[in-house]
Parts: C-alpha cells; sequence; structure tokens
C-alpha cells in the first residue's frame, strides 16, 4: 500500500478524467462527421440517390430504389428553388412534416428528404395545398390550365410536387408559385419591416387557394411557414409545368381574391368535398363547430392530455371525437369524414384559450344565404334580416322564461312585471304580446286578459266566444267592430305607463253591461248602474285592447242579443 484516496479525492479525479475524454472526443466526433458527409456528399453526385431499406412516407410505405442525378440539373424553376434553402446548416428538414430539424451541414443531402423548410425571413414561395386526386400528373396540369384560361388563377403554378401512386394516380399535390427574382418579401422583427407586404402575401395565399377550392384546396395549410413537400426529394414526383411567367405579388392581387377568410373558404371545403351542397353542409358545419368549441374548453379547463401537443394533433385528437358525435346525423363516412376533418381543421387552427370565455363571430354561417350575391349592400341586408330575426326570437324565449318564472311564483302577469323579468323594454312586451300568448299556447291574439289576476287564475287567457249567427254577416260585422273599437277605444291603453280614469271605464261599462268588481288600485270606482236585462246602446263585443283598459269586461246580454253564446271572463 502506497497511501490513501479519500471519496471526494476520487470524485474529483474521475471527474477531470472524463472532461479530458469527453473533449478529445468531440473534437473527433466532428472531424469524422465532416469526413463522412464529404464522401456521402461525393457519392450522391456520381452514383445517385438510393434508398436501402423500406420506409412509409407520406402516409404510403416505400420500397427500396435508387436515382441518379440530380433534379435540379438544367431546370430553371428548381435551381431556383433549392437557392431559397438557407445554407451552411441552417436547413431544416424531416421525414414527416411536422417535427422539421436541422440533420446535416451539407445542401446536398438535405435536399433529399421528403419534407424541407424554405427561407422564412424572404418569403418568396406561394404554396397552395391540394386533398385531390388526379387520374394522372397531366390530368392535374390539364385541370389547372382550365383555371388560367378561366383567369381564376395568373399561370400555372412553376412547381407540382405530390405523390404518384403505383396505378398511375396521382394525389394530394402541393402547388407553389415563385415570386421573381429580387422580389421577395421581407419578414423580420425588425421595426424598419413593412407589415402590409406581409398581409398581401397571406391574402394572395388565401385567395389562390379560393380560386381553387373545387379542385381540392386545402384553406387551413399554413402560408407563412415555408414548410412544403420538397420537389428536389427522389421521394415524390415533381412537376414543372411553368418556367417561362413569372408574375409579381401585385399581379397575383389583381387576379384573386385577397378578401377571402379562412372561416368561409372552411365551409365551402367541407361543401364540395362532402358532396352535400351548401345549405346542408353549412348547417351540419354549425352543429360540429358547436360541439367542437365545447369539447375544446371541456379540454382545456379539465387539463386533458388531448390538449398537449401541436395544433395538427390537437386536431386528430377533435376529429376522432366529432366523428362520434357527427354519426348521429346518419351520413355515409366519407361525409362525415369530410366535415368532421374540415371542422376539426379549423377549430384547432382557431384555437386560443384566452378567448374560450368570448366566443366571437361565426364567419361564414349564412354562406348558404348569400353566396353569389355581388353586392355588400345585398350581403348585409340578408345578414341585417339574419340578427333581426335571431334578436327576435332571443326576445320571445326570455319573455317566455319570464311568464314561466312568473307563474310558477304566483305573482301576477302584467307587461311591467315581464319586462322586468325579461330583461327587456315595455313596448317589446307590448309588440310582442300576441306572439307570447301563442306561444305559451294557450290562445290567440283577441284575449281576454286580467292582468291583475294571479298567474294561477283558470280565467287566464280565457277569450269569449265570437257569435255564431247563419250567414256570413254576424261573423263579419263582429270582426270589423272588433278592429273599430280595437282601434279607437284601446288607443289610451297603449299609452306608456297610463292607467284610465274611473270615470273612463264606466262610461265603457255602461255601454256593455254591468262590469264585474275591479280588483287592485280601482276597487272602489263606482260600477255602472246599468242591469243585465236591459238593451245596451253599444251591441259590439269589446275585444282584448279596450278589455284589457281595466277588469275582464263580461257582456252577457250582448251574447244573449246576438244569439250566441255567453260571454266569459
Amino acid at each position: 500500500m502506497i497511501g490513501f484516496e479519500s471519496r471526494y479525492a476520487e470524485a474529483q479525479r474521475q471527474a477531470n478524467r472524463g472532461a479530458r475524454y469527453r473533449g478529445g472526443n468531440a473534437s473527433s466526433d466532428f472531424s469524422l462527421r465532416a469526413a463522412y458527409q464529404k464522401e456521402m456528399v461525393r457519392r450522391r453526385i456520381t452514383e445517385g440517390y438510393q434508398l436501402p431499406f423500406g420506409k412509409s412516407v407520406g402516409g404510403r410505405y416505400r420500397e427500396p430504389f435508387k436515382e441518379e442525378g440530380l433534379r435540379s440539373e438544367e431546370n430553371v424553376a428548381l435551381k431556383y428553388f433549392v437557392s431559397l434553402v438557407p445554407r451552411r446548416g441552417r436547413a431544416r428538414a424531416s421525414w414527416d412534416k411536422a417535427n422539421l430539424a436541422v440533420q446535416c451541414r451539407e445542401k446536398v443531402l438535405t435536399l433529399d428528404y421528403p419534407y424541407i423548410e424554405l427561407n422564412k425571413e424572404f418569403l418568396a414561395a406561394l404554396r397552395v395545398d391540394c386533398d385531390g386526386i388526379f387520374s394522372t400528373p397531366d390530368a392535374c396540369v390539364m385541370e389547372l390550365l382550365g383555371y388560367v384560361r378561366n383567369n381564376r388563377i395568373p399561370c400555372l403554378p412553376h412547381i407540382i410536387v405530390g405523390d404518384r401512386l403505383e396505378d398511375g394516380r396521382f394525389v394530394r399535390p402541393h402547388f407553389v408559385w415563385l415570386l421573381p427574382y429580387g422580389t421577395a418579401v421581407w419578414n423580420s422583427s425588425d421595426p424598419r419591416c413593412r407589415k402590409a407586404p406581409i398581409r398581401l402575401f397571406d391574402a394572395v395565399c388565401r385567395g389562390l387557394t379560393s380560386a381553387l377550392i373545387d379542385i381540392g384546396a386545402d384553406p387551413f395549410a399554413p402560408t407563412m411557414t415555408m414548410r412544403m413537400k420538397c420537389p428536389t426529394s427522389p421521394l415524390w414526383h415533381t412537376i414543372t409545368p411553368n418556367s417561362d411567367v413569372w408574375p409579381t405579388l401585385s399581379e397575383y392581387a389583381e387576379y384573386v381574391d385577397t378578401g377571402a377568410s379562412r372561416s368561409v373558404l372552411a365551409r365551402r371545403a367541407a361543401a364540395i368535398q362532402s358532396g352535400l351542397g351548401l345549405t346542408a353542409s353549412n348547417a351540419l358545419f354549425d352543429g360540429l363547430r358547436t360541439e367542437g368549441k365545447r369539447l375544446l374548453a371541456e379540454w382545456h379547463f379539465a387539463a386533458d392530455s388531448r390538449m398537449r401537443g401541436t395544433r395538427a394533433a390537437i386536431g386528430d385528437h377533435l376529429h376522432e371525437a366529432l366523428l362520434v358525435f357527427a354519426a348521429e346525423a346518419g351520413l355515409p363516412d366519407t361525409q362525415i369524414g369530410h366535415l368532421s376533418g374540415k371542422v376539426s381543421d379549423y377549430l384547432a387552427h382557431k384555437f386560443d384559450a384566452a378567448k374560450l370565455e368570448n366566443p366571437g363571430v361565426s364567419r361564414g354561417r349564412l354562406l348558404h344565404l348569400v353566396e353569389g350575391m355581388p353586392s355588400v349592400a345585398a350581403r348585409q341586408a340578408v345578414g341585417g334580416r339574419h340578427a333581426a330575426r335571431a334578436k327576435a326570437d332571443r326576445a320571445l324565449t326570455s319573455l317566455v322564461d319570464a311568464h314561466g318564472r312568473l307563474a310558477r311564483a304566483g305573482r301576477p302577469i302584467t307587461k311591467t312585471a315581464l319586462a322586468e323579468a325579461a330583461g327587456v323594454s315595455r313596448r317589446t312586451v307590448i309588440n310582442r304580446w300576441s306572439e307570447l300568448v301563442a306561444a305559451v299556447g294557450a290562445g290567440c291574439e283577441n284575449q281576454c286578459i286580467d292582468k291583475k289576476a294571479p298567474a294561477s287564475s283558470p280565467a287566464l287567457y280565457e277569450q269569449p266566444s265570437p257569435p255564431e249567427r247563419a250567414g256570413s254577416e254576424g261573423a263579419e260585422t263582429y270582426s270589423r267592430d272588433s278592429r273599430l273599437v280595437a282601434g279607437h277605444e284601446g288607443r289610451p291603453a297603449r299609452k306608456a305607463s297610463r292607467r284610465p280614469r274611473p270615470e273612463i271605464m264606466n262610461t265603457i261599462s255602461a255601454s256593455v253591461g254591468p262590469a264585474s268588481p275591479v280588483p287592485g288600485r280601482y276597487a272602489d270606482a263606482p260600477a255602472a248602474d246599468v242591469g243585465s236585462e236591459i238593451a245596451c246602446a253599444n251591441s259590439r263585443v269589446i275585444p282584448v285592447g279596450v278589455a284589457m283598459l281595466a277588469a275582464p269586461i263580461c257582456s252577457s246580454s250582448i251574447g244573449q242579443r246576438l244569439g250566441g253564446p255567453e260571454a266569459r271572463c
């Protein structure tokens, strides 16, 4: 034995040895990686690309294959695309579109990955995702050529990249339009950076999506991330149909609708892809949207694990939940999938936890009514009528609920009490009175209503029967006289917050017969001294407009004179 060593000294010695070991290997590992990548670049240029083992990319399994050469050779559009990819280890790529990262420092090797991200500081590529399936790549180009001839888009895309299946079908391509060299949009947090060109860039992307919505353009594809299927990757099928026409951003804006919103585009896409038509699809979209917002709020406040992850992951969870809810509509699976998929993408894209308490505006709710209206005034008129109907329905619902509360509490049901209980003005109660009577299911417009009677009184909403005389003369006279009396004598009752004087009550009672005792405020008012057996000077029946001046009016003598049943209150 030559000595002792404490635990502290042993730990310090091992730590120093680890630092020396890691330091030496770091330099060695960097040199080895650099040399390996240089060798890979040499082999990629001389021998081509080789996928040595099978791999699933873009939802499809790829068998091992080999492709010689570089796709960007002798191709103007692809060479320009390569120049938009960042250099020196800043280019991000991946095997899937969600998790992009720096894979290697060599740009040649990065361009072989199936998904790539362009320079986000200088925006030069307008990308539109398409969910369509075409019989062949040439059929896709011919479809787009039709939109060019109809002046829906200014030119063909410079790059079309998608997946070509074994049966020749061309599925889910990305359409890429490149801005001319030197006209990229500067996107930076620098205070000197102007925001108007950035907003125009986003609006043009949405306009191109709106123009191509009929062939499956995705309204929720991000426009500013610069992520897309890499056209130089051998894993995709790439077409470059346009190398001659290079419009500027302002020229694109002249062709497309830069005012298209994502919510309206989502509703149009759901209607087209589900095949239900705009009216039926819009109604189902609203129902699924309401349920989806409820689910997101529930998951958020319950700290549900489904709210973790990217927006795409949230959209997938919401899509699965909406499938169960949408199945109750009895639609085929394909239609349910398209509708719930669009709604889930829309809600996941627009989700903001800070706005859960404020639902905001549901844009596109009346799309099936205003579609095709070129005039803003006409669309605003439709929206105004819809808002007025919705407001009227809410007011009537509040009145019905208030009536129920007053009835259950045994309180007198008056217009003032209804207005206070429903939170509306008394004028609203007066205007909606006949609708309220019909809504409670106990009468019609002309009612003999005792405003001072309790809600449980059997006289509530009980109406006098019209006279039954042979022929139509009696009914016509009854209707005409009712309108005249309601318009002439009922006018004082429509004055806000005014009560009829006792002498007015006596005058009206004297014209029809003895009045019942008046409850409440006018209980001590002298009644008219007229017997029921005495013929009335006015043989007309008093409708609700006059009857509401005071207590219910019982006109038994009038019913006997006209040969009809006795009027009751």
